[in-house]
């Protein structure tokens, strides 16, 4: 039973690892421990018998009730995974609706089960609200996609009247939340409260605050923005647009530059991306000049 609660636990709210801590003798079969107590088969003197019945007894009461397995419900436990309340989406839908230069923030929380991710890329898309990918959901939305953008996150930051953090944590990785517009409207998606609230009231502070599984959160407003027929201003994607190509234009040119004793970083990566690797490569990375670039070229 308590490896069945730990695998729940394991999996649910935002999942981690569970410790569990078995006495060293239960990790041997009952044929080879008893053996190894020193129980006499059959005492001769008092003291045998009292160590004996000692020692059965402890024996005993390490493997009690281990062997009749078929008695014990070995099925999965559900994991509890949070959810936002119908007044909570609607709130964020409202935020969402009235935006003009809406921006979402994707963290790796939102490749999270229950929701497949090939559902939330569709419920992604069909808001069409441009995206900035981190952590695991990097290569969520496919090699070519018209609605991520890669360049110049802190100036779309800073212009965005209305800002998703989709899993994405105000940490060192957003200057603890320094980036964000001040007037902006936050909508914080996050399993964890603790991360899904850091820094706030110091630096940002969330308009909406949703403890919820993000995958399943952004299915139910992409659901109710659908109905309503959101789109997002033209001129916005016209925006981060221009401001992708000249930053691209500003890569291409520093790739030419070639280091006396070391590597390019954006060179080698531009080498990778064009050297025809597939949709579902994974590429592992060290060192911040090759991972702090990936994220802009590949």
């Amino acid at each position: 039973p308590m490896v069945r609660k730990s695998i729940q636990i394991a999996q649910s709210g935002t999942p981690g690892p569970v410790f569990i801590e078995f006495p060293i003798d239960s990790l041997y079969p009952y044929e080879i421990v008893r053996p190894q107590m020193g129980i006499v088969d059959k005492p001769k003197s008092l003291f045998q018998r009292v160590a004996n019945f000692y020692l059965e007894n402890y024996l005993f009461d390490l493997f009690a009730g281990a062997f009749p397995v078929s008695k014990y419900d070995t099925s999965a436990l559900p994991p509890q995974i949070p959810q936002a309340t119908n007044s909570q989406l609607d709130s964020a839908a409202d935020i969402i609706r009235n935006a003009k230069r809406p921006v979402m923030l994707m963290g790796s929380q939102c490749t999270l089960p229950p929701v497949k991710t090939s559902k939330l890329v569709q419920a992604v898309e069909s808001m069409g609200i441009p995206c900035y990918l981190g952590g695991m959901s990097r290569g969520l939305l496919g090699r070519r996609s018209l609605i991520q953008m890669r360049q110049c996150r802190k100036d779309a930051l800073k212009e965005a009247d209305a800002v998703i953090l989709a899993g994405a944590v105000c940490d060192f990785r957003l200057s603890y939340g320094r980036v964000l517009n001040r007037r902006a409207k936050v909508i914080a998606i996050n399993r964890d409260k603790r991360q899904l609230l850091i820094n706030s009231d110091m630096f940002w502070k969330p308009s909406v605050a949703l403890q919820a599984d993000v995958g399943s959160t952004l299915v139910k407003l992409s659901d109710r923005l659908q109905k309503e027929g959101f789109t997002v201003d033209k001129s916005w994607f016209a925006t981060l647009q221009q401001r992708e190509d000249a930053k691209e234009a500003s890569n291409s040119k520093a790739m030419e530059s070639l280091p006396e004793q070391h590597l390019n970083p954006l060179k080698v990566l531009k080498i990778l991306e064009d050297s025809g690797l597939t949709d579902n490569s994974i590429l592992i990375a060290d060192g911040g000049d090759f991972v702090g670039s990936a994220a802009y070229i590949l």
